[in-house]
């Protein structure tokens, strides 16, 4: 494979799974595995759900993104999950923001969400 080409994804059994890169630093809220001989990453609920926030096209786009935070938000670490959008930027914080609110939490999260700024107008997806 020259350098400047990709493999961008990979077809199983009639299903094609991209390939999605992430930098060093946005690597967290992961736990290892083992599965066999071979260690395998995979995000906590919190991150992946974050993940969602960050880019809905791949997690089927923001009905599925806004469901799976209904159907699992009794059961998600929302204090990890406001430092986790804090980590990576203002929008990904707004969107969390938005959802909670919309689900009906009150309180300290919100206003931790609230209270960073942001520095430009930020459409939703």
């Amino acid at each position: 494979m020259k350098k400047d080409e990709r493999v961008t994804g990979q077809e199983i059994n009639g299903i094609l799974y991209r390939f999605i890169t992430v930098k060093p630093k946005r690597f967290f809220g992961t736990k290892d595995y083992w599965v066999g001989e071979a260690k395998v990453t995979i995000t906590n609920p919190e991150r992946t759900l974050i993940d969602g926030l960050v880019a809905p096209k791949y997690c089927g786009d923001w009905a599925e993104v806004y469901s799976a935070f209904e159907s699992q938000l009794s059961r998600l670490d929302l204090d990890k999950m406001v430092e986790y959008s804090t980590r990576l930027d203002a929008a990904v914080v707004k969107r969390l923001g938005w959802i909670l609110e919309k689900l009906g939490v009150e309180g300290s999260i919100l206003r931790r969400l609230e209270s960073v700024p942001i520095r430009s107008y930020r459409v939703l997806n």
